[in-house]
């Protein structure tokens, strides 16, 4: 049989130069492609949402003068080039930045009580059923789960780093998913920026809850297991769980209670029942001593008297099992789980006696993360491709 087929070609050394090639007339295409407000508006309305921001602090920080003169850089060259990665790195570097050298500032005891309930359990007593003197005021217990221990044990001596750490994680999980509205949200909101630096740790319980939220949609029962976890890190993660329960049914349930046992049921074992229980009574003391960010206070604040915390306390729990019943009933997707527990949190937190504006940062991400979706614009990510010419 007669060899008719096509002769082999040798490489030669000009494939360099061809992708060279392919990416100067990717560079001609671009610049000759001007960007329209259909490609672009949502960048445009992320750096519009930058410049709110920033713009009424800019004239006593240089910092952010600075900043606010990048991001009008941006939105020049934007309206006439596409930029689109370019802009969600700037938006990703200035919201680091800000972390990095902060210009709100403001004060929590959770992690000055996180560092001395370390230092406590490494000389062997538990973290748990102690009054620490470090808080403010004096005698507040460690209310937090165990998994805050071994996560702040790293940062033991400065648990605040580990605060910046996990939000830059954060911004470039949101900036890798090209969502350039929810980037922009958690980048420059000085709640948040406020919030990574105060000495409170709900930046780091926004990432278990991320991750958990996220992962359910993919896996119930390794997002259950994740939930568990970050349940195991502070207790309101658990406004999840009957979402969690419903769209992931036997799954997801086994997840939670493997994650819940791994955790909790390992903290019980080598700290006893009777600290954690000790604990929770020094809790209900402290919350129950005044009404604060709530509905209690509220209306205390509104109607000049003072109301029974108690009332409120039980007014919260019953709410939130209506909510939990409502909202959940109304899952369709993966999805949906995020919005279903976002009900529950904030009915069940937001309807009590006692609350912290500082909760809010452990949804921040699972917001931004939907929000470009949320508000219709989801098909407007940036793409992450190399500038040839086919781009």
């Amino acid at each position: 049989m007669a060899s008719g087929g096509a002769k082999k070609v040798a490489p030669t050394s000009e494939a360099p130069a061809d992708a060279s090639a392919l990416v100067l007339d990717g560079l001609r295409a671009w610049s000759r492609e001007p960007e329209t407000a259909e490609h672009g508006g949502t960048l445009w309305l992320a750096i519009a949402m930058g410049l709110a921001f920033l713009t009424p602090f800019s004239h006593t920080h240089l910092q952010l003068t600075t900043s606010v003169f990048i991001l009008t850089a941006c939105l020049a060259v934007s309206l006439r080039w596409r930029i689109g990665w370019v802009v969600i790195v700037v938006i990703a570097a200035i919201g680091i930045w800000l972390r990095w050298t902060p210009f709100v500032s403001g004060y929590s005891d959770v992690l000055t009580v996180t560092k001395a309930a370390i230092a406590r359990m490494l000389t062997g007593e538990s973290p748990y059923g102690f009054g620490y003197p470090e808080s403010m005021p004096p005698g507040a217990p460690f209310n937090y789960g165990p998994v805050s221990l071994l996560w702040y044990l790293p940062f033991r001596d400065e648990p605040k780093r580990m605060e910046f750490w996990v939000s830059v994680v954060i911004i470039a999980a949101l900036a890798a998913r090209g969502r350039p509205l929810g980037l922009a949200l958690y980048a420059f909101s000085p709640h948040w920026i406020q919030l990574t630096t105060d000495g409170s740790n709900d930046t780091s319980a926004g990432l278990f809850l991320l991750a958990a939220v996220i992962t359910i949609s993919r896996s119930a029962l390794a997002g259950g297991v994740l939930l568990g976890v970050a349940c195991a890190f502070k207790l309101y993660c658990a406004a999840w769980v009957p979402a969690l329960v419903w769209y992931g049914g036997s799954a997801g349930a086994i997840g939670f209670v493997t994650g819940t046992v791994l955790t909790w049921g390992t903290a019980l074992v080598a700290f006893g029942l009777s600290s954690f229980v000790e604990g929770v009574r020094l809790a209900g003391q402290i919350f129950q001593a005044r009404s604060y960010w709530s509905l209690g206070w509220l209306i205390e604040w509104w109607s000049g008297k003072g109301m029974s915390p108690t009332l409120f306390n039980g007014l919260r729990v019953v709410l939130g099992g209506l909510t939990a019943v409502w909202s959940t009933r109304r899952i369709r997707s993966g999805s949906d789980v995020a919005v279903a527990g976002l009900w529950v949190f904030l009915v069940t937190l937001y309807t009590g006696y006692w609350s912290s504006h500082s909760y809010l940062a452990a949804v921040a991400p699972l917001v931004c993360w939907h929000v470009d979706e949320w508000v219709g614009l989801g098909d407007r990510r940036v793409r992450w491709r190399p500038l040839t010419a086919k781009a």
